[in-house]
């Protein structure tokens, strides 16, 4: 029954229907019988299956079927037939039987008139959903024009028909609806299939609300305005000429309010109206005047009142009156959104109206974000934020207009000048969580989060050195009025004035894992590590600078504890200074963990049960051995095998996704524009310009394209970089390389600025193919060196250039992991420019290469120890073949303390961001919980929960709202924004029952949640 009511999708229940079909005594004659045969349909559709009365009015149809004329009235009385005929069956053998039955020719004489009547209408499935009416206008071969009734319009049903995805592609192969497809493209004057324009056409002949699904259905926007400029356009132009001025009038406002899901169209359309073109004027210029003579104005019939506000600020060029209107919010109706990323001539307007309103106060920001909330989606966003951002003359008055869009994609890279100073850090922080909380719109991209917002709320991921150079630009995003940076001191190891070597240090570091980082990385290590027996894992060498995370909390934990004294693999690797190695070892390890906040408490529930008695004794060894003093003390020891120098204690997103730098991919082009950035803050260039992701790689229509600056960006970075340390280490007084007493030099501040470099060629490492990684390396030290050596200007002293050559040994080291690819390239890029290099520092490469990792034999010189250390080995003795030039430079840290002295203290290790920050970090939301961090009992609660969480979710009415341009209902003078589904041209996706196991009710749920 529900499926033949014809007028059911336009006029709503079926007594409705009956009544609109009856209301008219024109249609069916004077006397008796009208009251007869509406009351006869009206007990049918109370009663429809008593075969009696349906009988009766069978009969009644087909009588006044015989005697009428094809027309309005014949459609109507078929289409009650129609109806009667499609109802449930009746007997086989009663009179109702009896009159269902039709000949083919009376049949095809009903499907026409019923067919003349359903082409007017708009409904979409009108058509769709009759299956006999639908194969018969697709099969016959009359033409719509003989099917349409005198007064009537060809309606939506139509277009619905010919672009239903059932036959779609059979029309447009001209295989079905020929006719109809045909005679419907000789009325509107454009050929739908093929999407060109053709001669005539009788475009007023289609209901408003046909036209706005053509441009619906229309490709791209380029067709849309070939709709408008004919079609359209033509048959506003006959109404004008047949109806008058307030008829065609009324059908423009009716064909853009069909438009509702869709802004973007109601704006092209409004934009092409409003244009000053001849074509254009020569229809609304006259439509205008008509107008005007009944005092009338375009789209003054519209029930939304904006959209007669939107077309007088698109004649005007000024959008101050419509976003004023927008403001005041007391206009029933919606706002229309602008689609700034498709015009970029309301991309200026919009940007030169708010530099003269927005006022830089908190309540100025709010007002202003309110309008912004409804008049641009992520699109016009994105548009309004690239063309911001790549201003080359930045307006400040042009500061919260971009802090809003960037707020809305926190994945992309602030322009470093729009990051304010301190005196308008408060106002930065309320533009950025007015609304939604900036850290809640940061949650769902954690891993793909730009490094500005990382440095907002999430700045234990980021790399020290990146921190610190943001924490400079503005310090009072962490804290009040102190520094925000994280000082970095000079631990002491061991060689204490020695003669031969210079002391071995650790650059180190307080920066505390923030509280509910550490619980959960030490729930995940609760009473599971064990130590690392496999020497050929570790060469007893801890992962010291890559972060913290589950993985190298194990790992250094587990060396730890196979730094037990009867360990026979310590002999192997350090002969006769096993027992002072194995001391330094464990202060680098302890040291690491000291400065994450990781306690001694904390490390023993991390071990294996049967192992903390070992742990604890290894511990308490530990401090006593870095308590001696004298002669014994292991400050004044020798260290006898590599050790890392530096310390990073950065929190490791272990669930993020690797993207590489320098690839032609998009995630990669983003990641690479803002460390090339980073650079150029950290350095403080000024040139090359700053890098977008569009220069490295480019969206086209064919797919992702190599940008105009991909190719030549390492080497463009390698330069910029090498001309600011000349420069810096040229300078008379340079900060970077302190001279001491004796010939010695303080180098701290300058193995920390170069340390960004170091986190830089590690990404490059990484990001690299195996084969390529040296090519790669060599290219990024060979253009460094090229450029501080030939840079003009001051020429920096000798023991300066050795000390940065220093700088970059002590960073990266020769070890067995990174087998000293890039010492060797640095190595080679100094010869080739003839630069000084240390004596010391080539003392040290030579004890490592006769004393660690090779022996020096009296015979056949020097012999790799282990199978291992062969590459690390044939790069140590390929540097020391080369022919560089030494000076006489000691490299003397000031200031040093004592591992010892820093185990025997007890202080607070917090970062500035954990003691005071301006913004919610991401780590003080709520966490994910993670199966491995649950016992049995709490994962079955827990699998309980996510159940019901799912489907709570899934089947609830508090639907994601969308910011698409659409139109929404109004309430309470304000707009709600449609449910996102709205939008969506496709079915919904379905979750298929085989997809689902086994769910517990929500009522079980709670019990068992109850008893926990």
């Amino acid at each position: 029954m529900h499926d033949i009511m014809l007028y059911l999708s336009v006029h709503g229940s079926t007594a409705a229907w009956c009544q609109k079909l009856f209301q008219a005594p024109s249609y069916w004659g004077a006397g008796q019988e009208l009251g007869g045969m509406e009351a006869a349909l009206m007990v049918l559709v109370v009663c429809p299956k008593d075969p009696h009365i349906k009988a009766k009015i069978l009969k009644r149809s087909g009588d006044l079927l015989s005697h009428e004329e094809p027309g309005e009235l014949g459609s109507r009385v078929a289409a009650v037939k129609w109806l009667l005929l499609t109802m449930p069956s009746v007997p086989a053998h009663s009179d109702a039987a009896k009159l269902c039955q039709l000949t083919e020719e009376g049949r095809s004489d009903l499907l026409m008139r019923v067919a003349s009547m359903l082409i007017s209408l708009d409904g979409i499935d009108v058509l769709n959903s009759q299956h006999e009416i639908r194969r018969f206008l697709l099969e016959t071969d009359i033409p719509l024009q003989r099917l349409l009734q005198k007064p009537a319009k060809v309606g939506r049903a139509v277009v619905s028909l010919l672009f239903c995805p059932d036959h779609a592609e059979q029309v447009k192969r001209r295989e079905l609806g020929v006719a109809l497809a045909s005679s419907f493209e000789e009325i509107l004057g454009y050929d739908i299939l093929t999407w060109e324009l053709k001669s005539g056409g009788e475009a007023h002949r289609l209901t408003p609300a046909a036209h706005a699904a053509l441009l619906e259905y229309a490709p791209n926007l380029d067709v849309v305005e070939v709709l408008l400029r004919n079609p359209l356009l033509s048959a506003i132009s006959k109404l004008l000429s047949l109806e008058g001025a307030q008829c065609a009038e009324g059908f423009l406002c009716e064909v853009l309010e069909n438009l509702q899901n869709s802004d973007t169209l109601v704006l092209t359309i409004l934009k092409l109206l409003s244009s000053k073109e001849e074509e254009i004027a020569k229809v609304m210029t006259p439509l205008s005047t008509k107008l005007r003579a009944v005092n009338s104005s375009l789209f003054s019939s519209s029930r939304n009142p904006f959209l007669p506000a939107l077309y007088s600020a698109l004649q005007s060029e000024s959008l101050g009156n419509y976003l004023a209107m927008v403001a005041h919010g007391s206009q029933a109706g919606r706002p229309l959104q602008l689609s700034l990323d498709s015009c970029t001539m309301l991309q200026d307007l919009y940007i030169q109206y708010f530099r003269q309103a927005t006022e830089m106060t908190t309540s100025g920001i709010d007002s202003t974000y309110a309008i912004h909330q409804a008049m641009l989606d992520h699109a016009s966003c994105a548009s309004l934020f690239t063309k911001l951002s790549e201003m080359k003359d930045p307006n400040p008055k042009d500061l919260a207009l971009l802090w809003y869009c960037w707020r809305q994609s926190p994945d992309r890279q602030l322009p470093f000048w729009a990051l304010p100073s301190s005196q308008l850090g408060p106002l930065f922080v309320f533009a950025l969580n007015t609304g939604l909380p900036f850290v809640e719109r940061c949650k769902p991209m954690r891993f793909g989060l730009s490094v500005l917002a990382k440095f907002l709320v999430a700045p234990e991921t980021l790399p020290l050195g990146v921190y610190n150079t943001l924490a400079e630009k503005a310090p009072w995003v962490h804290t009040g009025s102190t520094s925000a940076s994280i000082q970095v001191q000079t631990l002491l190891l061991g060689q204490e004035d020695q003669e031969e070597y210079p002391p071995y240090c650790i650059r180190w570091h307080a920066r505390a894992v923030p509280p509910p980082l550490r619980h959960q990385l030490l729930r995940r290590c609760h009473r599971s590590v064990v130590p690392v027996l496999d020497t050929a894992a570790h060469d007893f060498y801890p992962r010291l600078n890559s972060g913290i995370s589950e993985a190298n909390l194990r790992f250094n934990l587990g060396l730890m504890l196979a730094l037990r004294s009867n360990n026979p693999d310590l002999q192997v690797y350090f002969d006769h200074g096993a027992d002072h190695q194995r001391q330094f070892v464990a202060g680098c390890i302890l040291s690491w963990f000291k400065a994450a906040g990781i306690s001694y408490h904390d490390l023993l529930e991390c071990v294996r049960p049967e192992d903390q008695a070992d742990f604890t004794s290894l511990w308490e060894e530990v401090h006593e051995a870095y308590r001696r003093t004298g002669p014994a003390s292991l400050r004044r020891m020798y260290v006898r095998g590599p050790l890392p120098t530096d310390i990073d204690v950065r929190w490791i997103d272990e669930g993020a996704r690797d993207v590489p730098i320098l690839a032609r991919t998009r995630d990669s082009a983003v990641l690479t524009a803002q460390w090339l950035n980073m650079l150029l803050l950290h350095f403080k260039l000024s040139s090359p310009e700053p890098f977008e992701a569009e220069d490295l790689v480019v969206e086209t229509a064919s797919g992702l394209q190599v940008g105009k600056r991909l190719d030549s960006a390492l080497a463009t970075i390698s330069e910029a970089v090498g001309s600011a340390l000349r420069r810096d280490l040229s300078a008379k007084e340079s900060a970077l390389v302190i001279a001491l007493a004796d010939g010695k030099f303080d180098t701290l501040q300058l193995v920390t600025r170069v340390s960004v470099l170091a986190d830089f060629v590690l990404l490059l490492r990484t990001s690299t193919m195996a084969a390529e990684t040296p090519m790669k390396i060599g290219h990024f030290f060979e253009q460094l060196i090229r450029a501080f050596a030939h840079q003009q200007g001051p020429e920096p002293p000798d023991a300066h250039i050795a000390a940065l050559f220093d700088a970059f040994f002590l960073l990266h080291g020769l070890t067995s992991e990174n087998e000293g690819l890039e010492v060797e390239a640095l190595a080679k890029a100094y010869q080739a420019y003839n630069l000084p290099v240390s004596a010391q520092t080539m003392e040290e490469v030579r004890w490592l290469h006769e004393n660690y990792y090779g022996r020096k034999e009296k015979t056949s010189g020097i012999k790799c120890r282990l199978p291992r250390f062969a590459t690390v080995c044939d790069r140590i003795a390929t540097i020391q073949r080369l022919e560089l030039r030494k000076v006489t430079f000691q490299r003397h840290l000031e200031k040093t303390q004592f591992v010892g002295e820093l185990f025997a203290k007890d202080f607070d290790v917090n970062p500035p961001y954990l003691l005071q920050s301006n913004m919610q970090l991401l780590c003080s939301l709520p966490l994910t919980v993670h199966r491995e961090d649950l016992g049995e009992q709490d994962e079955a609660v827990h699998e309980v929960q996510e159940a019901i969480s799912f489907f709570c979710e899934v089947g609830s009415d508090q639907a994601a709202t969308s910011a698409a341009r659409s139109y929404g209902g109004f309430n309470g003078g304000q707009w709600e924004w449609p449910d996102l589904g709205a939008d969506w041209k496709e079915p919904c996706p379905v979750i298929s029952a085989a997809n689902v196991v086994e769910i517990v009710s929500e009522s079980e749920a709670e019990s068992i949640l109850g008893a926990h």
